[in-house]
């Protein structure tokens, strides 16, 4: 028998595990041989919440789009999101094709994604800092608003320019 990766997706509820789809995956076992099998359940606690994808594509790509653009770069949000986390934001797999690792972005999207809360929060860290100590352009974390001294002279002058 050929071997079958089968993949579903539930939920633990007060100790009690759900499965999405029950019904397929008990079809699919009533079609199969009698067999051994192995069993993997990969929880995922934190995973990025819904607010963390809003400031990450609603505001902070946009404020290093226009640190970029004041330091006479420019780039798209898709453009800095894909070159950000493959920097900063990736796993390494090994590619049978090439013969060596790559690097892989990790998935923000709500169904696949193996990113937690705490390297989300490492990630919007490492572009903050990155647009602060490289762009000169100061930005808030989440939850954070920044005052009038934090903004840099050079940020400061580029907003006076724009309007």
């Amino acid at each position: 028998m050929d071997s079958i990766i089968l993949s579903t997706f539930g939920e633990i509820k007060d100790g009690k595990l759900l499965i999405y789809d029950k019904e397929g995956l008990v079809q699919t076992l009533d079609n199969s041989e009698d067999c051994k099998v192995d069993f993997i359940l990969r929880v995922r606690k934190g995973t990025v919440s819904q607010q963390m994808r809003k400031y990450y594509f609603g505001s902070l790509l946009r404020e290093v789009q226009k640190a970029f653009f004041a330091a006479g770069y420019e780039y798209g949000t898709d453009e800095l999101d894909d070159k950000f986390r493959l920097k900063a934001l990736y796993k390494e797999v090994y590619n049978e094709d090439l013969g060596k690792i790559v690097r892989e972005r990790h998935s923000l999207k709500d169904s696949d994604t193996e990113v937690t809360t705490t390297m989300m929060s490492y990630y919007f860290e490492y572009i903050i800092r990155f647009a602060a100590q490289k762009l000169n352009w100061s930005i808030a974390f989440p939850n954070e608003i920044l005052k009038a001294e934090d903004i840099t002279d050079h940020q400061f002058k580029t907003i006076i320019k724009s309007k």
